[in-house]
């Protein structure tokens, strides 16, 4: 949050500002202005999409529901839901320790 809280996804509300990553690919933070899920009780299907960047200098993991978008690089940057990732596919990412998005390939994916 831009105020220096953490909140868990389910504590987000619109108008909350977190901390996103903006056209360029820099860190930066945004106002939430749509819960797509709501406070819905049903479960959801979860990926968790594992990853190393480019130039070998991160890797990890994201976790996240199957209709959450994911900036991908294809023949132009766009973003498209988490359940069209495939092994191989190239994602963008903020490291921990960098300020900038930076491109990583997918290594694995499980559904839990």
């Amino acid at each position: 949050m831009s105020d220096g809280q953490v909140k868990t996804v389910d504590e987000v509300q619109v108008g909350d500002m977190i901390e996103s990553v903006d056209a360029r690919g820099r860190r930066s933070f945004s106002e939430v202005f749509l819960i797509q899920h709501g406070k819905q009780t049903a479960v959801r299907r979860l990926r968790q999409i594992h990853f190393n960047t480019l130039d070998a200098k991160a890797s990890g993991a994201i976790t996240l529901s199957n209709t959450h978008l994911l900036r991908v690089a294809k023949d132009k940057d766009e973003f498209v839901p988490a359940k069209s990732i495939k092994l191989g596919s190239k994602v963008f990412v903020v490291p921990e320790t960098e300020s900038e998005a930076t491109a990583a390939v997918v290594t694995k994916i499980l559904n839990l």
